[in-house]
């Protein structure tokens, strides 16, 4: 925590912007009501969870005992997750990355892109045992979205709704798979 306040503190001096721009929240900064952004907050806050929760249960599995490529899954896919959180809440694919390191919002996307198939290729026989409903349900908001953001605006009424539509439903439903998945391998078997 002090690290942050000192890492905020340092750059409001070095970009001359106040303080405060670093401190308080967005809405109040920039002057809007706060419900701008809702869906995109709440999408954060979701795979804030599913990372948490992937992380967790990682460490649990691990200190059990549990074999070491299930709780590899469960760490890969926290990983990655907390990844997509960063992303999502600093704009990084959109851009930080470009400006910064004059990688296009494209490449990123699809490095994402590969690790996700490489944890799906890696951890196969181990997310095979899972119920996968959700995270095929995931892969499909997310892939909608994508297509969804390649067609322009004018094309599509309501081309918001669909594009952060899409992406939402794949947040919730990428949490809903790392929690089924983690409370399966935790011991918390719902039974029919």
């Amino acid at each position: 925590a002090i690290l942050l306040l000192v890492l905020a503190l340092l750059a409001s001096l070095a970009t001359e912007r106040p303080l405060s721009d670093f401190t308080r929240d967005l809405a109040s900064v920039a002057r809007v009501p706060p419900f701008i952004g809702v869906v995109s907050n709440v999408g954060i806050l979701c795979w804030a969870s599913a990372a948490a929760i992937g992380l967790l249960t990682a460490a649990v599995l691990a200190r059990h005992r549990a074999p070491k490529d299930l709780s590899l899954f469960f760490l890969g896919f926290g990983l990655l997750t907390t990844l997509l959180t960063l992303d999502d809440l600093f704009l990084l694919h959109e851009r930080l990355f470009p400006r910064f390191l004059g990688l296009p919002e494209k490449v990123t996307v699809a490095s994402y892109g590969v690790l996700l198939l490489f944890i799906l290729i890696r951890f196969r026989p181990v997310y095979r045992t899972m119920r996968c409903f959700f995270l095929w349900a995931a892969l499909a908001g997310f892939a909608a979205s994508l297509l969804v953001d390649q067609v322009p605006e004018d094309v599509i009424p309501l081309h918001h709704l669909f594009e952060d539509g899409f992406k939402f439903l794949g947040i919730c439903s990428w949490l809903a798979f790392v929690a089924q998945a983690a409370l399966e391998q935790l011991g918390y078997r719902h039974e029919p």
